[in-house]
């Protein structure tokens, strides 16, 4: 028994880092857009694995630097105009409560979460 669960650890290495190594080799052609993202997908897959391989394939790849350059030529050509951060505005105040939620020390669970609304 213990010699099959060797076996089983050993297996499941092997194809952690075959994922890894084929997600970094994968990289090497189509760069993230965010440099920390090609180290990042990588380490993923060394304990997701197969899992990290799907993912990276399902959201890594849209990000990659050729597409998001392409897709931001795009929105210029098309004119379409983004709105500076300066016209940015809050169209209501945050509320005390959501304030005092932000401000505290300690981490707010999901449940607290329907306490954040707007005034």
């Amino acid at each position: 028994m213990q010699h099959a669960l060797t076996l089983i650890a050993y297996v499941s290495l092997a194809v952690a880092f075959s994922c890894a190594l084929w997600i970094a080799l994968d990289e090497l052609k189509h760069p993230q857009k965010m440099w920390i993202m090609n180290l990042v997908w990588p380490v993923t897959a060394l304990y997701f694995s197969v899992a990290a391989v799907w993912a990276y394939y399902k959201f890594g790849r849209k990000m990659e630097r050729k597409a998001a350059s392409q897709h931001a030529r795009g929105a210029q050509k098309s004119g379409n105009d983004r709105r500076k951060s300066s016209q940015l505005t809050w169209s209501k105040s945050p509320s005390p409560r959501f304030i005092a939620v932000l401000a505290a020390p300690w981490p707010t669970s999901s449940p607290n979460l329907r306490f954040l609304r707007w005034a």
